[in-house]
């Protein structure tokens, strides 16, 4: 039998601050495999490549998987991607394939047209109705995420997908079992759609009431599938016409 550990941004891992999003140039896709390994076409299963890790050229992007050696079971296989590299590893995608849309622009028309999302580019049992983002407090990306969310319940995809955001020089590394455990300097944050929203139309600010929010800091742990942390903050969000809201202590959204 072979295990999967899924390290450095796939089911979920780190963004560099040296990397620019492919979405921010028109597509996230595009650079899918750059960091030196191979992976499987829409439909498929990632396979084994050069590069061990996940880690790309400066100025890119790209996922990676390697298989990293043998077991009783048949060997480990790492799968990891990083910025754009991470964001087509997870279930349901932002494509970015017209552009990169801001979390102001979302929150204010979450039918934008730079609000592209797709799904089931890979196979993973632990990115299975979750969807990935990168660059996360440094960008503003929590109210876009939310946007995707909502317009992935909306398509019918899912009923309460979860979201996971990653920020800069900060990576998840996922045991296959789901445990998982930070590395970096940064944060990861795990929201829980609670179901539809209660305003998503075109061209009308998205209202979206009660999502859950797990903010697991540098030290903390998180278990994919059991979709429970220690170490970390637990919150919840809501958006009014707009404008995001947090329960959290001070009202950070982060």
């Amino acid at each position: 039998m072979k295990h999967w550990l899924f390290l450095a941004l796939v089911v979920v891992a780190c963004s560099s601050k040296h990397y620019d999003d492919d979405d921010d140039d028109g597509g996230a896709s595009g650079d899918a495999g750059a960091g030196g390994g191979s992976s499987g076409g829409k439909g498929g299963s990632a396979g084994a490549g050069a590069g061990a890790g996940a880690t790309s050229a400066k100025g890119g992007s790209g996922a990676s998987t390697s298989n990293g050696g043998s077991n009783a079971q048949g060997g480990t296989d790492l799968v990891g991607g990083t910025s754009a590299g991470l964001a087509v590893l997870s279930q349901f995608i932002y494509t970015g394939a017209i552009g990169s849309v801001t979390s102001t622009q979302a929150l204010a028309n979450p039918f934008h047209r730079y609000v592209t999302i797709d799904r089931d580019l890979f196979q993973s049992s632990l990115g299975v109705n979750k969807l990935y983002d990168s660059h996360f407090v440094t960008r503003d990306r929590l109210g876009r995420s939310l946007v995707f969310l909502a317009r992935i319940v909306n398509n019918g995809w899912a009923t309460q997908p979860r979201g996971i955001g990653i920020d800069e020089e900060t990576a998840l590394l996922v045991l296959p079992t789901g445990a998982a455990s930070m590395v970096g300097v940064g944060a990861a944050y795990f929201l829980q759609a609670p179901g539809p929203a209660q305003v998503l139309a075109d061209k009308t600010p998205m209202t979206y009431l009660n999502i859950g929010v797990y903010k697991v800091p540098q030290g903390g742990t998180f278990n994919l599938s059991t979709w429970t942390g220690t170490g970390g903050v637990a919150y919840t969000l809501n958006v009014n016409n707009g404008s995001v809201t947090s329960t959290q202590a001070g009202g950070n959204i982060y």
